[in-house]
Order: structure tokens, then sequence, then C-alpha cells
């Protein structure tokens, strides 16, 4: 299957469609659960878990954050499909969407690229959130989801 040049992918808001993405970086704003607030810089390569901020923002592995778009402030959570998830859309060269969940855990490796029938996911992590997409899958009209739920039992049968 041929890989399209990722970093030609742009990153935006799912609610105010801003652009998240500077040069290789998804730019959010964070705050901790020690209310501390900051800005997050994130590798844009899905699967890469490189990250950037200010030395002030203290980041420690299994702090929860909570993420928000940096120009319209909404809460990126994907309360949809499970609290510790974010949401933003990715859009390739030729102006496909994908939902791009990852996870808000400091050192917690979660990504799921969504698009209609077809997910992937990325991290070491992401096994234990599969399950979450398939409330998604159920709610779907006849087949529409029909390979997601078929990639949804490949993980779940991996795990037993």
């Amino acid at each position: 299957k041929e890989r399209k040049d990722i970093m030609n992918y742009e990153y935006v808001c799912p609610y105010c469609r801003g652009n998240l993405k500077i040069d290789n970086d998804i730019v959010f704003a964070v705050r901790t659960q020690n209310q501390q607030r900051g800005l997050l810089m994130v590798n844009s390569a899905l699967g890469d878990y490189r990250y950037r901020k200010h030395p002030d923002l203290d980041l420690s592995e299994g702090d929860r954050l909570e993420t928000f778009c940096p120009m319209c402030h909404s809460n990126l959570k994907a309360i949809n499909v499970n609290t510790n998830l974010a949401e933003i859309i990715m859009l390739d060269e030729d102006g496909k969407e994908y939902q791009i969940y990852f996870s808000e855990i400091v050192g917690e490796h979660v990504t799921f690229k969504i698009k209609d029938a077809d997910m992937e996911s990325f991290g070491e992590d992401s096994e234990g959130y599969v399950n979450f997409f398939w409330g998604l899958v159920k709610a779907a009209p006849s087949n529409q989801y029909a390979h997601l739920a078929q990639e949804i039992n490949n993980c779940l049968s991996g795990l037993t």
C-alpha cells in the first residue's frame, strides 16, 4: 500500500477548523491536573510521541491532561469514545478527512486514525482502547463500518 508523505497532511480543530500544525508539530493548549496551563507541540507523524514544551510546564508519566484548541479554546476530549482520548481532524493532500484520536495521558502511546470503515492504530498502548470504538460501529448503518468491525475483532482476538 502506497504511503503518502504525511508531512503534507494538515491537522485542524473539529470545532473551529483552525489549523493546528506548525512545521512538523501539532500545537495544543493543555491544562494539567494541578491546573497548570501551557502549550504542547506534538510531532505530527502518527505513532511518533515526541513533544516539546516550555521548561516550566511540569509533565510526568501518567499525568492526565486536558487538551484544548489554542485558537477557539474548545476542549478536544473525545467524550463519545473515551474520556482519556482527545480528537482532532487530519486532512490529507487530497482534502480527505480522518478522525484522529490520541491519549491525553502523558507517556501513554495511543493513536487511532479513522476514515469511514477503515481504522489504523498506532502506539504500544492502543490495544487497551480498541473496544471503545465498538460503540461507533454498532451505531453505524448496516455494514457501513464492516471493515472497522473486523479490525476491532482482529485486535480483540489478539488480546486473548
